[in-house]
């Protein structure tokens, strides 16, 4: 189904940018640092400025993610019409069904977890928005994606996680 016409893509793309704003900024964040992990450039933008700009670059072979809570953020809503206007391919990940995000998305995930409150649905779908990511990688790495080098790339984090702290002076 649609996971694997994700997988596809992300195997043959030359490029993959997370757009998201306010807290799906973050997920957005989250997923370009764990995506570059793979053999493509992974990036990601949260301003609408710099989102947009971004979105006017993209091209058919890129992949385009759009997560928004709601689904109506009008910032991710637009990059991804930008994105998808230039060829590229659009995923959206929101809350809700029928919502722009879902009208400007090829393939769109529904996280499915009604508002209750505030804080605890925003954070129930932040866990489903991270398990579909989590599928996704999983299944890219499997198929081959993952970079050569991991082993040096974790070596060399692990090294700056370890060193110690420089006293001010």
């Amino acid at each position: 189904g649609d996971l694997l016409r994700v997988v596809d893509a992300l195997i043959a793309a030359d490029k993959v940018v997370f757009f998201g704003s306010g807290g799906s900024g973050y997920a957005a964040r989250d997923e370009s640092l764990r995506f570059s992990h793979l053999e493509i450039a992974a990036s990601a933008y949260n301003e609408e400025f710099e989102m947009m700009l971004q979105a006017a670059r993209m091209k058919k072979g890129q992949i385009a993610f759009g997560f928004s809570n709601s689904g109506r953020s009008r910032a991710t809503v637009g990059v991804l019409r930008e994105a998808r206007r230039n060829g590229a391919l659009t995923v959206g990940i929101a809350n809700y069904h029928g919502t722009p995000l879902e009208e400007v998305s090829d393939i769109f995930f529904c996280t499915s977890f009604p508002k209750r409150g505030g804080y605890t649905a925003s954070l129930t779908a932040r866990i489903a928005v991270s398990a579909i990511m989590d599928a996704i990688y999983v299944l890219c790495a499997h198929h081959g994606r993952m970079a050569s080098n991991v082993g040096e790339v974790d070596r060399a984090l692990e090294s700056v996680r370890l060193a110690p702290k420089k006293k001010n002076t």
